[in-house]
């Protein structure tokens, strides 16, 4: 299986070392649930100041944007670019899922992240969340506004929020939430049904 990961990225691979551009592949397999946590719910990065902007790439964003992509990162020099891999999703169950629909298309989460220091004062922390937020809004320039967004990694300030985390979904969804939860007891920020919407 790696073997396949290493022909699949090959030519990211052949980038390793070119202007300070660091490449690695590897392959992870767990037994268990626990293993898989083990190792990356202790992640130092979890629960800390680091924040990301993302989207869903798919294959044609890949192949037609690419270059936009790589020049949204290079204007970030304060922010991370990162990617993880997502493998082919089977469509029929997607579908049958809440979430956005671009899942079933989508090959890569690609993010910008930032972090500051525990002692970053006010202003730095606003300004570098303002910068997340224009840094969302030109991925979403680039692969449209139905090009989605992995939640759990996503800009906590995300500006079209619905659309990013949820898609052509969201009605439904809110549908059901507004049946389930008739008093909207359950809020959070960016929620489905919430008027509860953090600002940087």
């Amino acid at each position: 299986m790696l073997d396949k990961a290493i022909e699949a990225f090959s030519g990211v691979i052949a980038m390793d070392g070119a202007n300070g551009i660091s490449v690695a592949v590897g392959n992870m397999t767990f037994a268990t649930w626990m293993g898989y946590a083990e190792v990356f719910v202790t992640h130092p990065n979890i629960a800390t100041n680091i924040q990301d902007a993302s989207r869903l790439l798919t294959a044609e964003v890949l192949t037609e944007k690419a270059g936009e992509i790589v020049d949204l990162a290079l204007r970030y020099p304060d922010m991370s670019a990162g990617h993880n891999f997502i493998g082919k999703v089977n469509p029929a169950v997607r579908a049958k899922t809440s979430v956005h629909p671009v899942w079933a298309d989508a090959r890569t989460v690609f993010s910008l992240g930032l972090d500051w220091s525990n002692d970053a004062s006010a202003s730095e922390k606003k300004r570098l969340k303002e910068q997340l937020v224009q840094a969302s809004l030109e991925l979403e320039r680039i692969v449209g506004i139905d090009g989605g967004t992995y939640i759990n990694e996503a800009n906590p300030y995300e500006p079209h929020w619905q659309a990013a985390f949820w898609g052509s979904n969201y009605e439904s969804l809110l549908e059901i939430k507004r049946r389930i939860d008739r008093t909207n007891l359950m809020v959070c920020n960016r929620c489905i049904g919430t008027d509860f919407v953090y600002n940087p």
